[in-house]
């Protein structure tokens, strides 16, 4: 079991993963700080059962990742900061806006794992 973090903020970044650890204390995450990063870990590993991302829509849009976590099953929280709308994936995935706090983001992990198990063939 794997969990990706993508943050380019090392602070935040280990704040996120003291939340997801304990949600899922037996998957160390890997942090990564930006979209490459985590496209090339996700071919290293090749499954993750959560991705929780810090990026606009429109890096998200450029960088391939959601169709990438889709066809792996993977859970995805996506944090904006920005507010430029929607996003390819927005069915498959849960997204929150910066600032968060700790019962926002595990809601959200919450709901991401509901939208992944919902859809067929997960």
């Amino acid at each position: 079991m794997q969990v990706i973090i993508v943050e380019k903020d090392t602070f935040v970044a280990e704040d996120i993963a003291s939340i997801v650890g304990a949600r899922f204390p037996d998957a160390p995450p890997v942090m990564v700080p930006d979209l490459e990063q985590c496209r090339e870990t996700l071919d290293r590993i090749g499954h993750c059962i959560l991705a929780v991302i810090c990026a606009s829509s429109a890096e998200l849009a450029a960088s391939g990742v959601i169709e990438q976590l889709e066809r792996i099953r993977s859970a995805m929280v996506v944090i904006d900061a920005s507010e430029d709308g929607g996003m390819s994936g927005e069915t498959t995935l849960a997204r929150i806006t910066k600032p968060f706090s700790q019962d926002t983001l595990n809601s959200a992990i919450t709901s991401a794992l509901a939208l992944r198990d919902s859809f067929p063939g997960r």
